[in-house]
């Protein structure tokens, strides 16, 4: 079977308190990034050469959201971050969902870093937000059907995919 990658199925889910919003009114273009803050391994060399691999543990990323100005997410989005302003209590959870893919992101400790630009002009104008993840749980992964022989490699990197996934 083909895969298939369709960009309206990808969920972008805020839960702040009580309240729950899905993202929606991306841009044509780039509608989600996830960029990881920090490598999670960076190499020291000591003056006689001999050389280590340090590993960090900040896992955290940047997810942009680029919007459509006329996107009423943008409206949810701000009133989350002035609420932060106010209480310093905008700190939200996410899950980010190929829902006809294996690539999922999630996390509670959330919060908008700062709002978008605001840009007008004589068209339809991007707002990028971006927020801040902590320690996000995911799985970066493809659309595709998984053989057989690469079944047996990913159990042995621990990964065991979903039925539905192998061919």
């Amino acid at each position: 079977m083909m895969p298939t990658y369709a960009p309206n199925d990808i969920t972008l889910v805020i839960v702040y308190g009580d309240n729950t919003h899905i993202v929606g009114g991306y841009t044509e273009t780039a509608m989600i990034s996830a960029v990881t803050n920090n490598p999670r391994h960076t190499m020291y060399t000591s003056a006689d050469n001999r050389s280590c691999r340090i590993r960090h543990g900040d896992n955290s990323k940047t997810l942009t959201i680029s919007l459509n100005q006329t996107s009423y997410s943008n409206d949810i989005l701000w009133a989350i971050h002035q609420e932060d302003c106010e209480t310093s209590e905008g700190w939200f959870q996410v899950l980010l969902k190929d829902n006809n893919g294996r690539t999922v992101m999630s996390s509670n400790d959330c919060y908008i870093i700062t709002p978008p630009a605001t840009t007008v002009s004589n068209g339809i104008e991007a707002r990028e937000w971006q927020i801040y993840v902590h320690n996000p749980i995911e799985h970066i992964g493809g659309n595709d059907q998984i053989p057989p022989s690469e079944v047996v490699t990913l159990g042995n990197l621990g990964y065991t995919p979903d039925s539905r996934w192998t061919s």
